[in-house]
């Protein structure tokens, strides 16, 4: 978080918590805490996090899903400060260091003082409950022997973060802008981030951008920023970038170039909206890599297991020819002997009889020598059967896995992603924890469809994911309705709904460009999309959500076009 929205939300956090109390205290996660304040019958939240990359603090009006087993600081955070009243906060002078006064009732009426420090600084950022000096608890410790730059554990005396080289703002003159603007153009920002205390990335490109291509200028560059900095002179906005790259700005930032702009009426309402995006945007990708590595490490399992297959089907197919051997070893009986390692025998199958060169194994009497190729046979037979069996098994489990992995590349929210992993869970290819079982709570969630209406005015519904699928099978599909699915990959399944009359030819070419966009072929320019009737769809026994076998099917060659989609398209699903 930048120094300059730090101190845009501090200011403002002045007018909002100040007098206010701590009713409630969740931690959600190893970084992230949550208080719920009480202000003048006013309930606020205050969001507090350490994480690496999304470090902050700022009033949300988000849901946060809280566990129901709090974690050890959360804990102490509840005995301690539940009640207490919010005096004072304040920011160190431009560090990003957050002090929050409390006063809490203690025992024989005396009021107790303590204070909250935040520490949003990046990897080393820290939660830290003090009274006076003394660190009472903290959200991480940081040990000396584990190479912390300063220590951080209950017991302690607080001591802030060491101190750098770093020009505190008011220090930096035109003189020492010099020393700055002397070196390569692409190398003046970065030193601006290095040299100047509280400067980041964001606001050292901005300093750098638009001067007069002087240091003078450069250096007036920067007064201006601070001035409005000291000033809580802040436009809180966020910005869109071409790259689709989202930034937190504190005011308009030129440096930037081009991009659409949300405007805020305040500094926290623009880092809540800001950040609960990109931590969304984050988790979400996290939780489809995690997901995606583990269903590509069993299609490789499944595709090597198919490889020996084919190979052991190669292998039995080319016994199958040693039944001849045996035949023709019958009709030649008389010429076999205990000792023997060949035979030069007639194959009588063939007209005129053709000499067969055949192995034998001296060890065996004839009798056996017979058996053995008759045997070889039959195991071969059986292991054809079995080896086709074993194959179709697997090229399902594949087709599913693809498919689930399509569903998990494509899910667009968390509802779509949660859907999938419990499906993922229940067919044990992910391992769900007991506590994850005990603190999973049953939300309400919406039709797992996204719904659309033909040109011609007919309901077409379309899976969001397996368990859609299965739902548009089970629930909503009819025998004379119109079900589609793009030919040969995975993807969504979709059901045109028919009335009375026979649907139009319009009706079938749009449900069928839904089957394609939502499939992995939706880059393609002309893709085959497979339609039937529903009561030409069979669901194997036993078989994965969503599996369907259909007959007497047509086919349609359809471009998947967005525009199109998305104006059939009904909102709110």
């Amino acid at each position: 978080m930048d120094l300059f929205v730090i101190h845009g939300i501090v200011e403002e956090m002045k007018k909002e918590i100040i007098g206010g109390f701590i009713t409630k205290i969740y931690q959600m996660n190893r970084t992230d805490l949550l208080f719920r304040l009480r202000r003048q019958g006013e309930e606020k939240q205050l969001v507090i996090s350490t994480h690496p990359d999304f470090q902050r603090l700022h009033l949300t009006e988000k849901k946060y899903i809280n566990p129901m087993i709090p974690p050890r600081f959360c804990t102490y955070l509840r005995k301690h400060i539940t009640g207490a009243r919010i005096a004072d906060i304040s920011q160190d002078p431009c560090e990003r260091i957050v002090r929050i006064g409390l006063q809490k009732m203690m025992d024989a009426g005396i009021i107790g003082n303590l204070v909250l420090i935040v520490e949003v600084v990046s990897k080393a950022s820290n939660v830290l409950l003090l009274d006076g000096e003394k660190i009472l608890d903290c959200l991480h410790f940081r040990r000396a022997e584990d190479g912390a730059a300063r220590p951080a554990a209950p017991g302690l005396v607080y001591s802030r973060l060491p101190s750098t080289d770093r020009w505190s703002p008011n220090e930096v003159t035109v003189e020492r802008m010099e020393e700055i603007f002397h070196l390569p153009a692409g190398e003046r920002w970065p030193a601006l981030v290095q040299k100047i205390s509280g400067v980041s990335p964001l606001i050292a490109r901005e300093i750098e951008f638009g001067n007069d291509g002087t240091a003078s200028g450069t250096w007036q560059n920067f007064r201006r920023l601070f001035e409005r900095y000291e000033k809580g002179n802040f436009e809180p906005r966020i910005a869109t970038l071409l790259s689709d790259k989202k930034v937190l700005c504190p005011f308009i930032l030129k440096s930037l170039g081009p991009a659409a702009e949300e405007l805020f009426s305040s500094m926290n309402q623009a880092a809540d909206n800001y950040y609960f995006e990109v931590v969304w945007q984050r988790k979400m990708v996290e939780q489809k890599q995690a997901m995606g590595k583990r269903l590509r490490q069993l299609l490789h399992r499944l595709q090597k297991r198919r490889e020996n297959l084919l190979l052991d089907q190669e292998k039995f197919e080319k016994d199958l020819a040693l039944k001849s051997y045996g035949e023709i070893l019958t009709s030649n009986y008389p010429k076999l002997k205990k000792g023997m390692r060949e035979v030069e025998a007639l194959d009588f199958r063939q007209d005129p009889p053709r000499s067969v060169l055949i192995p034998l194994e001296e060890a065996l009497d004839p009798a056996a020598n017979v058996q053995r190729y008759f045997k070889r046979y039959k195991k071969a037979k059986r292991g054809i059967e079995f080896s086709l069996e074993r194959i179709s098994e697997t090229e399902q489990e594949i087709a599913y896995l693809d498919s689930l992995l399509f569903q998990v590349e494509e899910a667009g929210d968390d509802e779509a992603l949660g859907a999938i992993r419990e499906e993922l869970e229940e067919a044990k290819i992910l391992s769900i924890s007991k506590k994850q079982k005990m603190t999973r709570e049953k939300k309400e969630t919406s039709l797992p469809v996204r719904r659309f209406r033909s040109t011609e005015g007919l309901e077409i519904y379309c899976g969001k994911h397996n368990v859609g699928n299965e739902y548009l099978l089970r629930k909503m599909a009819r025998g004379n309705d119109l079900w589609f699915h793009a030919q040969g990959t995975p993807g969504s399944h979709v059901l045109l709904k028919v009335s009375a009359k026979e649907p139009g030819f319009k009706s079938i070419l749009e449900a069928a460009a839904i089957a394609a966009y939502y499939s992995r072929g939706k880059n393609s320019t002309r893709l085959p999309v497979d339609y039937t009737e529903v009561k030409n769809l069979r669901r194997p026994k036993g078989a994965r959500p969503g599996f369907v076998i259909y007959s007497q099917q047509k086919t349609i060659f359809v471009k998947p076009e967005i525009e199109r989609i998305s104006n059939l398209k009904i909102e709110n699903n």
